[in-house]
């Protein structure tokens, strides 16, 4: 999502040269509330978008040609 700069709150960094903005903050926020969940909190995984949908077969890791 891109924001017009006019409005965008820009926070510096320690090092007086970089700054973050408050979007980014959130973003992070979010990321960091998702990674720490637990599969209680996170419920049922629904493949409802994956392309293909649940008839899809996917191969097992080990059979990936990484």
């Amino acid at each position: 999502m891109m924001l017009d700069s006019e409005f965008e709150v820009r926070m510096k960094l320690p090092d007086g040269k970089s700054y973050v903005t408050d979007l980014d903050v959130q973003t992070l926020k979010r990321a960091d509330a998702l990674h720490g969940a637990t599969p209680e909190e996170r419920g049922p995984w629904v493949p409802d978008n994956i392309i293909g949908g649940a008839s899809m077969d996917v191969p097992p890791l080990e059979e990936w040609n990484l």
